[in-house]
This record gives C-alpha cells, structure tokens and sequence, in this order.
C-alpha cells in the first residue's frame, strides 16, 4: 500500500514532499494541558475522507509516540465506536513504543464517556488536567502503560482457570518475545 495522505499533528511540521500528497498539518503542543479533542473533527474528517477514497494515511508528529498515537487511537474510537483501552491496545500491538501524555489519555477517556460527541465536548485545559488526573486516583493512573496493564490484570482475574497459561508457557512466550528482531511483529496465542 502506497501512503496517499499525510497527517502531521505538531508544531514546525510542514508538507516536504509537495504535490506527491494530500496534507493536513495541526499545530499542535505534546503538553497535558492542550486541548486535543478540540481538534480532532479535522483530523478525523481528513484521515476518514482519505480511506473512503482509496487512500492511505500516514500519520506522524515529531516522536511518533503521543500526538499521532493519539490521533489514530481517537480514530479508531470514532469509526468503528469502541472504548479508549481496546483503541489503545491495537494501536500499542502495531507501535509498542506508544506513550500519549497524560493529559490526551485523560481526553480521549472524558470523550468516551461523553459518547464521542464533539458538540458537548467542554474543552481542556491546565487546570480540567489537574482535576481530571485527581479523579483518576494520581498521575500513574493516567498513563496508557499502566491502563492497559491494569486491563491485563482484571481480565487475567476473570478468565476461567483453565483458561490461564501456565507458569511453563509463560515463561516459553516472554522468551519467544526476547527472541524477535526488532521491527517485527509476531502475534502469539
């Protein structure tokens, strides 16, 4: 698949390959207090349009961990209507490196609950940050590591006993993980 359009979500980015693609740039900060929802009907709009029409979209910001992982997790949230941690968790399984700041998990969790509804989004800022990470239970419940391991934990809680793998098969799998060359993904059951 030929990348058709561009997506650059930061500051100082700019279309270098003019003419040879379509490009939306937002210019936006990687900090907890920038309002990234404000600016998703855009971004979402854009990456939608391209993929009805053929395309394919590249989507990247300055680090390729927050910004732009962000976005696509907002994507998948919108488009196909599921929850922040199932959205994050297919973007963490292609790119597992991903770190969104706290502040755009804090959003894209708020949004969920709001049922993804831009109209009654109520806006971010430093002070919704530092209200909405209290609520959360502190900063460590606020970073996508830590959610998508507490969602680990709950559903290893409620899988059936034998369900579970085995002290064996979990030590084969974390050695079957050390072993794959970086850049590669491999999925294993």
């Amino acid at each position: 698949m030929k990348v058709t359009h561009i997506l650059q979500v930061g500051c100082g980015l700019g279309p270098s390959h003019l003419g040879q693609f379509d490009y939306l740039t937002v210019s936006i900060n990687d900090m907890e207090n920038v309002d990234i929802v404000a600016e998703l009907p855009d971004m979402l709009s854009f990456i939608d349009k391209a993929i009805a029409g053929g395309g394919v979209v590249l989507v990247h910001c300055m680090m390729g961990i927050s910004r732009s992982a962000s976005t696509v997790i907002a994507y998948l949230m919108w488009k196909e209507r599921i929850g922040f941690v199932t959205a994050a968790e297919r973007v963490y399984a292609a790119r597992p490196f991903i770190s969104p700041n706290p502040g755009f998990v804090l959003q894209l969790r708020l949004w969920e609950k709001m049922g993804m509804d831009f109209a009654a989004w109520p806006g971010w800022s430093r002070i919704k940050f530092l209200q909405a990470m209290e609520e959360a239970g502190g900063l460590e419940n606020c970073i996508l590591e830590n959610i998508l391991e507490q969602q680990q934990q709950q559903e290893e809680k409620s899988r059936p006993e034998e369900e579970k793998p085995s002290a064996k098969q979990q030590e084969a799998l974390g050695q079957l993980a050390q072993e794959q060359p970086p850049g590669q993904l491999q999925v294993v059951q």
